[in-house]
């Protein structure tokens, strides 16, 4: 199977889990980061749940690490969750990421952007937390298809 975590041993995880505080228990284990920056954490129950920085949702995935890991075996999910065929463009493009870095949506898609190798950047990874993190906390108070305007310091 291609590579398409980022373990733990990469980055400071209470640090990077900080920025989620606001919609991720705090009581739930880090497992791994997709290569785009997705969680994958375990409850206290065993149970499994990613963090979608996409969809800025946290759901539940599996009812154990077990399970989870045999359905990570396949295709479909490694797809799914860990966009297996999105990393595997990128990196065709030439992008790599180094240790400490993501791959990035240049423009989010929860702004609009596209789920497509052209869309994407390699990024550090605390950094694109920390912003990832801050537009979904400003889109949650935002009905659909409420117009957002994105000033840079």
């Amino acid at each position: 199977m291609h590579n398409l975590r980022i373990e733990l041993a990469e980055f400071d995880v209470p640090r990077l889990l900080a920025h989620w505080a606001w919609c991720i228990p705090q009581h739930y284990t880090p497992l791994f980061l997709s290569l785009f920056g997705d969680w994958f954490l375990r409850d206290g129950e065993g149970q499994v749940y990613t963090f979608d920085l996409v969809a800025g949702e946290l759901k539940k995935i599996a009812d154990s690490e077990i399970e989870f890991t045999a359905l990570l075996e396949t295709e479909e999910y490694q797809r799914e969750w860990l966009m297996s065929q999105l990393a595997v463009a990128v990196e065709q493009r030439g992008l790599r990421r180094a240790r400490g870095q993501c791959y990035a949506f240049q423009t989010p898609p929860m702004l609009g952007g596209q789920l497509s190798p052209d869309n994407v950047v390699v990024w550090d990874l605390a950094a694109y937390q920390s912003g990832t993190s801050k537009v979904h906390q400003q889109l949650a108070g935002l009905p659909p298809g409420g117009q957002v305007e994105i000033k840079p310091k």
